[in-house]
């Protein structure tokens, strides 16, 4: 009977926020888990939901829940996703770019995350990519030159991803601030890797030793910026100044 009536007084004091409330504590939590656990609850509770989730987390989540979800939400509103081919949901990214469209589905989004996405199936979710025209921030792996085609995305101020050394393409994002990044071969580098002017953090991460050399010479002309080098296991912090680091 305690038990009963704790429940009732927990649901009532829920309840009784106002929704102001509710929409900056929703704004914490992934939209995914958020319509899972409030959605079925009332009207109100579902109405405030659409209204306030922008960020979706889809990692690991089925495609069955995937589409549930978008079928009761306003997508036009979201600002941040996240989707993940890996063991549990493998093809997902490229369902999700053959049955929805980034640019008329997704118009508002600022953060876009692609998980262990095949080489394969990469050019399918490039080909969309430059109609994000809000996009600030991209997480995405395994780019190649051989596959990236010239992007358009203005706004684009933080870049995640894993390459190999061919990395010519960031020319064309000279307004990136924040760039971090897995070389994952540097054996046929010959030209200097040709990071933006504009950077104010570097993160890179790199498995082969005559790759420390390069990475010097590339950053020789950098005014003031902070790098964080990793190599293997060991990492080391330093702030280079005009001049070589």
């Amino acid at each position: 009977m305690r038990r009963k009536r704790r429940q009732r007084t927990c649901s009532t004091l829920l309840e009784g926020l106002p929704n102001e409330l509710l929409a900056q504590i929703f704004s914490y939590l992934n939209g995914v888990d958020a319509i899972y656990a409030f959605s079925c609850l009332n009207n109100r509770f579902k109405c405030l939901l659409i209204e306030t989730c922008e960020l979706f987390d889809f990692k690991s989540i089925s495609k069955l829940k995937f589409d549930l979800v978008l079928q009761h939400q306003n997508t036009k509103r979201w600002k941040s996703l996240r989707i993940s081919d890996d063991e549990h949901t493998p093809g997902h990214t490229e369902y999700v770019c053959q049955v929805y469209s980034l640019s008329n589905d997704f118009p508002q989004l600022q953060s876009l995350v692609l998980l262990h996405l095949h080489s394969q199936k990469m050019c399918t979710v490039l080909s969309q990519l430059s109609s994000l025209k809000t996009l600030v921030s991209l997480t995405i792996k395994s780019l190649c030159r051989e596959i990236m085609p010239p992007l358009d995305l203005p706004n684009l101020k933080k870049l995640v991803f894993g390459a190999c050394s061919h990395i010519d393409w960031m020319k064309n994002f000279s307004q990136l601030e924040s760039v971090e990044c897995a070389i994952e071969n540097c054996h046929w580098l010959i030209n200097d890797l040709p990071w933006p002017s504009t950077l104010t953090h570097l993160r890179i991460i790199f498995h082969y030793e005559e790759c420390w050399s390069i990475i010097q010479r590339s950053l020789y002309h950098y005014s003031i910026l902070l790098k964080y080098i990793k190599y293997k296991e060991r990492q080391c912090l330093l702030m280079a100044k005009s001049g070589k680091p």
